[in-house]
């Protein structure tokens, strides 16, 4: 058949099933390349030809350096009408018509003779032809076997260029796809083979070990772990040949104790001799030191080394091995197991994942060389790697008799809020049996929006709509009133489920999971979050109400430094604002002048001595707290530097519209080198499309820069900087010659802060040391590089008392224990 009878035919089949065809296919049967899409969109159906519109350009445009062609390519779609996969659309897709027009793209492509490549753009296709969901999991990968088809094809996919239209920072990604999919077409593309040895005997698995541990290439080291227990290793010193020395079967276990503990023994010798690889290798060396008491120091993490050249694109193990194999996706063979499969699939993934992250880091490392990256990575990554994985396995301790009292008083108080929640919304709608259950987001929409009519422009109860409800003068006060109340609800069953009801481990430590990928919005921050067997949470975020909890070991104290106005200190010498760099130095060389207060005289133009030294006071009239003018100077700095509007300075610092609108023209107007600075920043960035900080971390810009995307470009090297250097700070004070590791130590980040424990004759000397390391200068290149200044953040230190004062700061009580929550300032820290 040619394209028109074959066209025809397809309508013909379509019509006796009830299918409406308003695209049909297009292009040239005899074509050895099938491109299928999902459905066509309103260009496609105005014009009956499939990708013609914007995506079409994006697809024809990727495509063409590959040397391939609309001419030369079948071009369909799975539905050939206009359809919307999503639920409760313009445009749905019952299930039977979806099976309908499965069987027809099954016999449209039998129809095409000399077929040998498809490109499936988008979940549909993938379903369609694989029965396989989740395109951006299996995206990237090549597939030689496909039951559909009567003739052998190789098949790649990769996104709807639609969906990459609606996302932009996944361009760059549906470009690589297209490159190999090109090299599938062209012959260049060599499907990735790995030998797997599995169920290995004790002599077979000691063997590998010891060939693992005197080879001269360094060894990649993963492990899985069924029901809490670690349950086998994978070692591999290249990409096609790895080994799971898999410790039981399905059933029991495969080695005598004796036999396991001796293969303890041999991978511990491996990881203080040899080089070691792993994919989120922090994971692997706390759970095995925490776990079964390995000792691993990870020399090259894969996800780290790919979130220092592209910290904005995905770090799985699966995406890497799309960027750097041409192994399809297989990441999900670690799961189907359990579905009444052969447990040996699980080991043979296991070796998989060794070989694979081998393969990766060899690839990764010459990039980082190529793109200069690599002494960044070594010396600063994976310098720090090794303390977060301590911090992991020693923990902190906590206090669980306080925990649970606090939790139990809490369980009473949340209790009484959803009471008097109940009671409120009895007096504004007067039916007893409503009682709207407050933990259901759905049925506060109806309570707020259906029921009591509140107006909104997002139909949504989170906070950020609740503080805009509450602000708006159109809110009666009866409903601000219950809003405050779910306000409060929403907190305090928050810290009470989050926090005071957390589980920690058997010996009340509270294991936190470091990880330096941190967060999308702010590379180079750490994060963290609760550990794999489900206790502790992230440490970070703890409420200061939750500091208590922490407590110091036997014969030990807290210590803690914190970098002073850290990121405000960064933008002065980036933006060059003269006068802030004068108020900070003179803040940090006097330790009595405040810059917030300098600040707030600037804005309200008052003077100096006239500003409060405190962030809130009493209004005499009302009775009530309100904030000062330092306090709103405070809170712009924090939030406007980084592109903020007024109605979110509103939001953050709960202020009216009226007075935010006004502290934002009062702060752009005493400092307009901020706007420069974006200015300059959003120049550099379009014609760059990268960005360094000091310290050396390079944004690669790869999405559209838009206004969401220049807040974090522009946050970017402040965050980062200040981010980097209080984890510099980190391993630096730990191998600083004076650190006495049996007497001190850091146990957690929180946000520029480090807090520790140290021996009570030891204490003054830690955060001697740490804030030696806190102030040493940090060389700033200004916006405009005609200046490289040192900025010094200053290290506010603190240790722990048990003493436990009155307002008056008399000593009323001793505590058994030295709490985080009971720090005193410490400005004497000797030679």
């Amino acid at each position: 058949m040619n394209i028109e009878q074959l066209k025809q035919e397809f309508k013909t089949r379509a019509s006796e099933l009830s299918l409406r065809v308003q695209c049909p296919a297009d292009g040239d049967v005899n074509a050895e390349i099938a491109i299928i899409g999902e459905g066509p969109g309103q260009n496609e159906v105005n014009e009956e030809r499939p990708m013609v519109g914007a995506s079409g350009k994006l697809l024809w445009n990727a495509l063409r350096p590959r040397h391939i062609l609309r001419t030369d390519c079948y071009i369909t779609n799975v539905c050939k009408r206009q359809i919307s996969l999503a639920q409760n659309t313009r445009y749905p897709v019952s299930a039977d018509e979806w099976v309908k027009w499965k069987h027809l793209l099954h016999w449209e492509l039998n129809q095409l003779p000399n077929l040998k490549y498809i490109l499936c753009l988008g979940n549909a296709g993938l379903d369609a032809l694989f029965g396989l969901d989740g395109v951006t999991k299996v995206r990237g990968s090549v597939f030689s076997e496909l039951e559909a088809i009567n003739h052998p094809t190789k098949s790649l996919i990769t996104f709807n260029p639609a969906a990459v239209i609606r996302e932009p920072k996944n361009e760059i990604v549906f470009l690589m796809d297209i490159k190999r999919f090109g090299d599938v077409v062209n012959g260049d593309f060599v499907p990735y083979h790995i030998t797997k040895h599995i169920n290995p005997t004790y002599q077979e698995a000691s063997e590998w070990i010891a060939e693992m541990r005197h080879s001269t290439e360094p060894v990649s080291w993963d492990i899985e772990s069924i029901s809490m227990e670690t349950v086998c290793h994978g070692l591999a010193n290249q990409g096609h040949e790895a080994m799971c020395i898999n410790l039981r079967d399905r059933y029991d276990n495969r080695f005598s104790t004796e036999e396991e503990l001796q293969l303890l023994y041999q991978l511990q010798d491996l990881f203080q001799n040899q080089k070691i690889i792993a994919q989120n290798g922090n994971f692997d060396a706390h759970w095995s030191g925490y776990k079964d008491l390995l000792d691993a120091r990870i020399y090259f993490d894969t996800m780290l080394a790919h979130h220092t050249l592209y910290p904005l694109l995905p770090h799985s193990l699966g995406f890497l091995t799309s960027q750097y194999t041409t192994h399809p996706f297989y990441k999900d063979e670690g799961k189907t197991w359990r579905e009444g499969g052969d447990i040996d699939a699980f080991w043979r993934y296991n070796a998989t994942d060794a070989a694979i992250t081998w393969e990766c880091h060899r690839r990764l490392k010459l990039e980082l060389e190529e793109q200069k990256l690599d002494t960044f990575f070594f010396n600063h990554v994976m310098r720090l790697d090794p303390h977060l994985v301590r911090s992991t396995v020693d923990g902190f301790l906590t206090d669980s008799s306080v925990r649970n009292e606090i939790a139990a008083g809490l369980s009473i108080d949340v209790a009484k809020i959803e009471q008097k929640f109940q009671e409120q919304v009895q007096r504004l709608i007067d039916i007893p049996t409503y009682k709207p259950n407050i933990r259901s987001p759905q049925q506060m929409k109806s309570l707020f929006f259906d029921r009591l009519k509140v107006k909104t422009t997002t139909g949504s109860v989170d906070k950020e709509n609740r503080d805009k409800i509450i602000n708006d003068v159109r809110t009666p006060q009866d409903i601000k009133e219950l809003l405050l109340t779910y306000d409060e609800y929403q907190r305090e069953s928050k810290f009470f489920s989050t926090y005071a009801d957390m589980r920690v481990d058997p010996d009340d430590r509270f294991r936190t999971t470091w990880k330096q990928q941190g967060v999308t919005k702010a590379p180079g921050r750490l994060s963290s979050a609760g550990n794999l067997w489900g206790t502790a949470s992230n440490a970070q975020n703890q409420p200061t109400r939750s500091h208590k909890f922490f407590i110091a070991e036997d014969d030990t104290v807290i210590i803690y430094i914190d970098g002073g106005q850290a990121e405000a200190r960064v933008v002065a010498y980036l933006a060059d604002i003269e006068k802030w760099k004068q108020d900070f130095e003179r803040a940090r060389l006097t330790g009595t002048f405040d810059a917030h207060c300098s600040l707030a005289s600037d804005m309200y133009k008052i003077p100096y001595d006239d500003v409060p030294r405190e962030d809130w006071t009493v209004d005499e009239r009302t009775g009530l707290e309100v904030p000062t003018i330092r306090y709103k100077a405070k809170r712009c700095r924090h939030g406007l530097n980084y592109r903020m509007n007024w109605p979110r300075l509103a939001e953050t610092a709960k202020l009216s519209l009226y007075e935010a609108k006004k502290n934002y023209i009062l702060y752009h107007n005493v400092n307009p080198e901020i706007k420069l600075w974006w200015n300059r920043l959003e120049r550099i960035v379009r014609a760059d499309r990268q960005l360094f900080t000091p310290l050396g971390r390079r944004l690669r810009i790869i999405q559209r820069i838009d206004e969401d995307a220049l807040e974090s470009i522009v946050a970017f090297v402040p965050q980062a900087t200040i981010g980097d250097h209080v984890k510099r700070v980190w391993y630096q004070s730990h191998e600083d010659d004076e650190w006495d590791n049996s007497k001190m130590r850091i146990k957690f980040n929180v946000h520029d802060a480090l807090i520790g424990i140290a021996k009570p004759s030891h204490a003054k000397t830690a955060l001697r040391i740490m804030k030696k390391y806190m102030e040493q200068p940090i060389m700033i290149e200004n916006v405009y590089k005609t200046k490289v200044e040192p900025c010094i953040i200053p290290g506010d230190c603190k240790i722990s008392t048990n003493e436990i004062r009155n307002k008056e700061g008399e000593v009323i009580d001793i505590d058994r224990y030295h709490r985080w929550s009971n720090l005193i300032k410490v400005k004497d820290l000797g030679p």
